[in-house]
C-alpha cells in the first residue's frame, strides 16, 4: 500500500472518518487540558508532563485508528488512522507552537504516527492453515 492509496477518500466511510476525526480532537483536548492543569498545579515537574503529553497524544491516535478501522470493517483502517490523526496534528501544531516552538511539531509527529500504528493494527490477522 503506497501513501496515494492512504490518502485517497474513495471508498471510505465518512461517518466513520468524521467520528475518527471527533476522537481525536475531543482527546487531544483533554490531554493538552490536563497537562496545563497539573502544570499549573506543580511546574516542576515539566519533563514529565511533556512525556505525558508525548504518550497521552500518541495513545489517543492509535487508540482513534484501531477502534474506528475495526468498526468500518472495509479494510481501509490505515486511511482511518492517519486521516484522523490529522485532526489531533493540527490542534497541536495550532495550539502548542506558538508556545513551545519544536515541541507541536514533535506532537504533531507523534500524532500521526500513533495513526499509523493504529491503523496497521486494525487489520484482521490471517487464519493460518496448520
Amino acid at each position: 500500500m503506497n501513501l496515494k492509496d492512504i490518502i485517497k477518500l474513495r471508498g471510505i466511510n465518512g461517518w466513520h472518518l468524521a467520528n475518527t476525526l471527533g476522537w481525536n480532537l475531543l482527546g487531544t483536548s483533554l490531554v493538552l487540558m490536563s497537562t496545563r492543569y497539573f502544570l499549573e498545579k506543580k511546574p516542576t515537574t515539566t519533563v514529565f508532563l511533556q512525556l505525558f503529553l508525548f504518550i497521552g497524544i500518541f495513545l489517543v491516535s492509535l487508540t482513534g485508528g484501531l477502534l474506528f478501522g475495526r468498526l468500518a470493517a472495509d479494510n481501509r483502517g490505515l486511511t482511518y488512522g492517519v486521516l484522523g490523526s490529522f485532526a489531533s496534528a493540527a490542534l497541536s501544531l495550532f495550539l502548542v507552537v506558538p508556545s513551545g516552538g519544536i515541541l507541536g511539531a514533535m506532537l504533531a509527529i507523534i500524532s500521526v504516527a500513533g495513526g499509523f500504528n493504529g491503523g496497521l493494527l486494525s487489520y484482521k490477522k490471517a487464519k493460518r492453515k496448520v
